[in-house]
C-alpha cells in the first residue's frame, strides 16, 4: 500500500512538472516591407510588392530610424507625447514586424525616409 501511494505521489509530481514546464505559445510574428501609403496615430498601411498591409500602432510600438531616439527625448522634456505620425510620413520606405493574429505593429524601422 505505502509503495502505490509513493508512486502515485511520484507520477502527480511529474505530471505537475510536464503541465507547468513554461511553454508559452505565441502567435506568428511576420514583417512586411514597402512604401507607407497612409499613417494616422492608430494605424500604418504599408504596401509592398503584393499588396498593402494596415497595421494598428499605440504606444508599445516602437520605431527605430536615425534621429528618432533625439526626437523622442526632446519631445518628452517638452512634455509631449511622441506618435508614429512624428517621426514617419506617406511614401517613407519602412519594414514592420508585427503579431500575425492581431495586426499590431511591434516595431516599425524606417529605413528610407522620403526627401524634403
Amino acid at each position: 500500500m505505502r509503495r502505490w501511494i509513493a508512486a502515485t505521489a511520484a507520477a502527480l509530481v511529474l505530471v505537475g512538472m510536464v503541465t507547468t514546464s513554461g511553454v508559452d505559445v505565441y502567435a506568428a510574428e511576420k514583417t512586411v516591407t514597402g512604401a507607407v501609403t497612409a499613417v494616422s496615430p492608430d494605424s500604418i498601411t504599408i504596401k509592398d510588392k503584393d499588396a498593402e498591409t494596415k497595421l494598428m500602432v499605440d504606444a508599445k510600438t516602437k520605431v527605430v530610424g536615425t534621429g528618432v531616439g533625439t526626437k523622442t527625448d526632446k519631445m518628452k522634456d517638452e512634455k509631449k507625447s511622441p506618435q508614429i505620425v512624428d517621426f514617419v510620413k506617406t511614401g517613407d520606405t519602412v519594414t514592420a514586424k508585427y503579431d500575425e493574429a492581431t495586426k499590431h505593429a511591434v516595431e516599425v524601422r524606417l529605413s528610407k525616409p522620403t526627401t524634403k
